[in-house]
């Protein structure tokens, strides 16, 4: 079986994730989950899908990149000794918020965009 790619749509109090098909090709939207959880849900996506990379989306802004997310990339990178790798977010939320599904929440949509846009590109 392939390695997978999980993305991270990081919120304040929520984060996206979206997972990509074995053959890292097309990514789904997965789950929404709480921030203070977010470790806990990783950790078991790690084991259960054999993920190899998380995407975590970073916000830009005019003063340049939003630090959390890259001290969330790092901490995750310590914690589980993975590879992560920042990849710019801009209009992923304004995007999902356009998609309007009543089956995942707009935070893993965001999340698939993020991932989606890292498969096409690579």
């Amino acid at each position: 079986m392939n390695k997978r790619i999980i993305a991270i749509d990081p919120g304040m109090r929520k984060c996206g994730l979206a997972i990509s098909d074995e053959t890292a090709t097309i990514a789904r939207p997965l789950k929404t989950v709480l921030r203070k959880e977010l470790f806990k849900w990783i950790e078991k996506y790690i084991e259960e899908y054999q993920i190899n990379l998380i995407i975590v989306g970073q916000a830009c802004t005019v003063k340049g990149p939003y630090i959390p997310s890259a001290k969330l990339a790092s901490r995750i990178r310590r914690n589980f000794k993975i590879d992560t790798l920042l990849v710019n977010e801009d209009f992923s939320t304004r995007k999902a918020l356009q998609l309007k599904s009543k089956k995942h929440s707009d935070d893993e949509l965001a999340a698939a965009i993020i991932l989606q846009g890292y498969l096409n590109d690579r």
